[in-house]
C-alpha cells in the first residue's frame, strides 16, 4: 500500500509457500520468491536471506496453501500479508456487487423491451381502427366488383400486431453474465490484488493496475505477465526474466498513465502516474466501474478524483488506515481538515470514523449531483474499509442535509445528542397513487441543554457526520451467500463469515456501547452481556451486537434507560461511596442508588432498639449524605430471561466474530520510501 507510495520497508512479514504452482510455462526467475494468495501467484524481489520464525512462535498464514512466514530485514517489499482479509472481502463484494448490476441491467433491459412492446401494440391498434373507420366510409362507394379488393384490405387491417411488437428471439435476450465491468486500483504496489481481480471476477473486463513508484510499476507487468494478464506478445518479450531490474534500466519501459495505452487483449492494464490525475481525465467518460483505493494513511486526498471518475451505480471500495486521526481526539485539526469533521473521544469512536469517512465521500459527490448509497463500512483491525455506491440524482442530493449532523457527546457519560443540519418536508399530493411532495428546509436546535440530562458534564461537539445507514442489509445477505458457496477459495473465510454476519445484524441505531463501559461510569462491577440484552428485550426494544468491538451493543433504547439498567444492577451489586472522590460525576450517576454504606447503616439500625430510630436526625432513606437528591426517573428495568437474547448475541452459531490477532506487532507496516 501507498499514499503514492507502494513499497514496504523495514521488518515485514512475508508469507513464502510451498508447493505453489507457476501459472502457465514461466519459471520463477532469480532473486524473485513466489507468494501466493487465493488462486493468484505472483513474484517478490528476494532482499536478504530469511530467517524462518519457529511454527511455536508465530502463526503461520491462514491459507489453504502450506505456509512459512518469513522475517525480511531493512528488504523493500510489495505486499502486506496483514491484508489479506481485506483483499479477500473485497473479491466478495465486487463478485456479488457486479452479478447485482447484471441483474439490474437485464431487470432494466427487460422493462424497456416490454414498454416498447406494449407501445408498439396499442400504435397497431390504433392504426388498425383507423383503418376500420375508413374502410367503412368508403364501403358504400365501392362497387360490387371491387369487393373482393375489399375484403383482403380488410384482413390487413385487422392484423393486430405491429412491426416490432412480437418477443425478441432467445438469442437476442441480454443475458445477465454478458454484464462486463471494469475497474482501476489506483495504489496498485505489488499488483497482488488487481491481479486477484482479474483470476476471480468472472464479470471483470480488465483492471487498471496503476502506481506512482516506477519499481512497484515494474512488479506489477512483471506478476501481469507471470499470470499471463497482459498482452501475450508484449509478454513474450519480456521473458524469461534473468535478472532483477533496477530502477535505471527499468526508466524508459513505463506505459503512460492511461487506460488506453495497453492493449486491449490485456486482462490487467498497468500503467504509471498520479492517479488523481487519471480518475480526473475519466471524470467524462467514467469508464471505472469499480474504484478501489488502498492507501497508506489516509484517502481524503483521493476521494474528489474517484467520486467523479466512477461510472454510475459503480462501487468505491476504500480503505483509509489513519485510525489515530479518525477515532482519537489528539489531532481534531487534522480530522477536520482531512474529512470535514471533528472526532470525539467516546468508546464508540470507531464508529465515528466510519460516519466521518463517509461523511467526506457524501460531500465530495453531492458537489456534483452524486449521492452515495454505503452498502458495507467495516471497523477492521487497525484500518477502516467502506463499499460505497455511487449514482447521480439531484433528489437524493438535496436529502443529504437531513442525513448528516453534528452530535454533542456528553465529556462523561457519553450520551449523544443529535443536531441534523437539515429536514425534508413531506406533503401529500392531490393526485392518487403519486408520490408525496418533498420540501427542504433548515432544521431547529439546540437539541438540548448546556449540560447532560444525566450527569451535569458539558458536551463536546463532534461532526458534521453521515448519519444514514452504514450496510444494505439485502447487500449484506449476498455476499454472506456467496462467502458460503465459495468453498475453500478465501484463506479467511471463517472471519469473513464472522463479521460479515454481525454486520447483516446491526441495528440501523447511530452508535454502539458497552455494559464494562457503562459499569465504569458508575464505579460497579459490569452486567453480564446476556443481563443487559434481556433488559432491553424486556424493555420492547431492540438489540444487536456492533461488528466494531467485542463485547459492545447496538439498540434503539435511549441513553437514559441503559443508565437505568445499570442503576438496576446497582441494586443488587453496591457501590463503596467512599471509593468515589468528592466532586466526581459518579456521585450525580449514582443518586437513588444502593451503596455499600447505605446497606451497612440499613443493616446497623435493624439491629438498635426501636427507640433509637428516633434519637436523632438521620438522612432520607438511610442515604449517605454525600450523593445528590436523586433525580433520575424511574424506570421498570426486568432482567428476567428473554427467548430472543441467544439470537441477538448469536452465541450458539460458532462463530468467529472477533478473532485475536494471529501475529505478534499485527498492525501497519512502514511506509515506502519510493
Amino acid at each position: 500500500m501507498g499514499r503514492n507510495k507502494s513499497a514496504t520497508t523495514g521488518k515485514v512479514a512475508i508469507i513464502q509457500r510451498e508447493g505453489l504452482l507457476q501459472p502457465g510455462s514461466r519459471a520463477c526467475p532469480p532473486n524473485y520468491i513466489l507468494h501466493g494468495e487465493g488462486s493468484t501467484v505472483i513474484l517478490l524481489p528476494r532482499a536478504a536471506p530469511a530467517s524462518v520464525i519457529p511454527s511455536g512462535e508465530a502463526v503461520a498464514s491462514t491459507s489453504k496453501i502450506n505456509s512459512r512466514v518469513k522475517c525480511e530485514e531493512e528488504q523493500e517489499v510489495f505486499i502486506n500479508p496483514i491484508q489479506e482479509y481485506n483483499r479477500d472481502l473485497s473479491v466478495a463484494c465486487i463478485d456479488t456487487w457486479s452479478r447485482i448490476r447484471a441483474a439490474e441491467r437485464h431487470e432494466k433491459a427487460s422493462s424497456r423491451r416490454a414498454y416498447k412492446r406494449q407501445r408498439n401494440g396499442a400504435n397497431a391498434d390504433d392504426n388498425a381502427q383507423g383503418k376500420r373507420r375508413k374502410l367503412d366510409n368508403d364501403a358504400t362507394e365501392i362497387a360490387a366488383g371491387e369487393s373482393r379488393q375489399t375484403d383482403i384490405e380488410e384482413a390487413a387491417a385487422d392484423e393486430p400486431d405491429g412491426v416490432g411488437a412480437e418477443d425478441a428471439p432467445a438469442s437476442a435476450q441480454p443475458n445477465p453474465n454478458s454484464y462486463k465491468f471494469t475497474a482501476f486500483e489506483a495504489l496498485a504496489a505489488s499488483g497482488l490484488r488487481s491481479i486477484r481481480y482479474a483470476r476471480e471476477l468472472p464479470l471483470l473486463k480488465w483492471v487498471q493496475a496503476n502506481d506512482l513508484s516506477p519499481k512497484a510499476v515494474k512488479l506489477i507487468q512483471m506478476n501481469a505477465d507471470f499470470n499471463e494478464l497482459s498482452d501475450p506478445d508484449d509478454a513474450e518479450k519480456r521473458w524469461p526474466i534473468k535478472t532483477q531490474p533496477t530502477a535505471e534500466t527499468i526508466a524508459a519501459e513505463i506505459p503512460e498513465a492511461s487506460a488506453s495505452s495497453v492493449k486491449s487483449q490485456a486482462k490487467v492494464r498497468v500503467s504509471q502516474g498520479d492517479c488523481c490525475t487519471i480518475m480526473y481525465a475519466e471524470r467524462q467518460t467514467r469508464n471505472y466501474n469499480v474504484i478501489d483505493l488502498d492507501p497508506y494513511g489516509s484517502a481524503a486526498p483521493f476521494i474528489d478524483a474517484a467520486v467523479q471518475a466512477v461510472a454510475d451505480h459503480g462501487l468505491l471500495c476504500i480503505t483509509c488506515t489513519d485510525l489515530a486521526v479518525l477515532a482519537g481526539c489528539g489531532y481534531p485539526e487534522k480530522t477536520f481538515s482531512l474529512y470535514g469533521g471533528s472526532p470525539t473521544r467516546a468508546e464508540y469512536s470507531h464508529e465515528v470514523a466510519l460516519r466521518l469517512v463517509l461523511h467526506a465521500i457524501s460531500s465530495s459527490a453531492a458537489r456534483y449531483g452524486r449521492h452515495i448509497e454505503p452498502v458495507l463500512s467495516l471497523s477492521i483491525d487497525y484500518y477502516l474499509r467502506v463499499f460505497v455506491r455511487v449514482a447521480s440524482g439531484p433528489i437524493k442530493v438535496k436529502q443529504l442535509a437531513s442525513t448528516t449532523a453534528l452530535v454533542y457527546v456528553c465529556n462523561y457519560c457519553q450520551s449523544p445528542n443529535f443536531q441534523p443540519m437539515g429536514r425534508i418536508h413531506s406533503r401529500p399530493t392531490r393526485k392518487e397513487g403519486s408520490a408525496p411532495q418533498l420540501s427542504f428546509g433548515t432544521a431547529t436546535g439546540p437539541p438540548t441543554n448546556s449540560t447532560c440530562d444525566q450527569c451535569k458534564q458539558t458536551y463536546h461537539v463532534a461532526g458534521p457526520m453521515w448519519m444514514g445507514r452504514l450496510h444494505d442489509k439485502s447487500f449484506v445477505t449476498a455476499v454472506i451467500d456467496h462467502v458460503e458457496q465459495s468453498g475453500d477459495h478465501y484463506a479467511t473465510k471463517a472471519r469473513m463469515l464472522g463479521m460479515l454476519k454481525v454486520a447483516q445484524a446491526e441495528l440501523d441505531a447511530p452508535f454502539y456501547f458497552s455494559p464494562s463501559k457503562l459499569a465504569s461510569m458508575y464505579h460497579c462491577s459490569a452486567p453480564p452481556l446476556n443481563s443487559v440484552v434481556n433488559a432491553v428485550l424486556n424493555a420492547g426494544y431492540s438489540a444487536s451486537r456492533s461488528h466494531c468491538a467485542s463485547g459492545s451493543l447496538k439498540t434503539d433504547a435511549p441513553r437514559s434507560f441503559l443508565l437505568a439498567i445499570i442503576r438496576k444492577w446497582i441494586e443488587t451489586h453496591p457501590v463503596k461511596l467512599s471509593n468515589i472522590k468528592e466532586g466526581n460525576p459518579a456521585r450525580i450517576l449514582l443518586a437513588g442508588c444502593k451503596t455499600v454504606e447505605e446497606v451497612a447503616a440499613r443493616a446497623a439500625s435493624d439491629s438498635l432498639p426501636l427507640e433509637a430510630d428516633n434519637a436523632g436526625p438521620s438522612n432520607s432513606n438511610g442515604r449517605d449524605a454525600a450523593l445528590p437528591a436523586a433525580s433520575a426517573p424511574s424506570v421498570d428495568v426486568n432482567f428476567d430471561k428473554n427467548p430472543q437474547t441467544h439470537t441477538v448475541l448469536m452465541s450458539q452459531l460458532g462463530l468467529a466474530m472477533y478473532p485475536t490477532n494471529p501475529l505478534d506487532n499485527w498492525g501497519p507496516q512502514k511506509a515506502s520510501s519510493t
